[in-house]
């Protein structure tokens, strides 16, 4: 299904909500994510049929070149934003920053009672990281030190 918010700088990307068909682009995207140990996956065909979550994925040309899910929690106000991923070649073309504004004015248009956006990452955050998002938590590991 083709989905049009109204938000797309870019008139070459499109965006469709996952299928199963996609399975296979999905995981050629994938390669080479957390050193190979990519969780996304074994996760997929759950997260599409799940029916509070939306698998938006970005086409270029026709063929997958990102992905993000977004899922509905706390009776409809906290949206959880997981999974972004972007393929090799299209990486620092700005395809994630406007992956991430599409899925936050899909969410606002099928869910205006959300009010809160939980954003899961698992790399490094950096200063500039900190001016944009607020930490809320932190995973460590038993013996005190960070989950790599």
């Amino acid at each position: 299904m083709k989905l049009e918010p109204g938000l797309s700088s870019d008139p070459q990307l499109q965006f469709v909500v996952a299928t199963e068909k996609e399975v296979e682009e999905i995981l050629a995207m994938s390669k080479g994510i957390y050193g190979g140990l990519d969780y996304l996956p074994s996760r997929y065909h759950a997260w599409i049929r799940e029916p509070n979550r939306t698998v938006v994925l970005a086409k270029k040309n026709g063929a997958v070149i990102g992905l993000q899910s977004v899922c509905v929690v706390d009776a409809g106000e906290t949206v959880l934003v997981e999974g972004l991923r972007v393929a090799p070649w299209e990486r620092g073309k700005g395809v994630a920053g406007v992956l991430q504004r599409f899925c936050t004015e899909l969410v606002k248009q099928q869910h205006p009672g959300v009010k809160v956006s939980r954003l899961t990452r698992d790399d490094k955050l950096g200063p500039k990281d900190f001016k944009k998002y607020r930490l809320v938590t932190k995973q460590v590991d038993a013996g005190g030190g960070d989950i790599k």
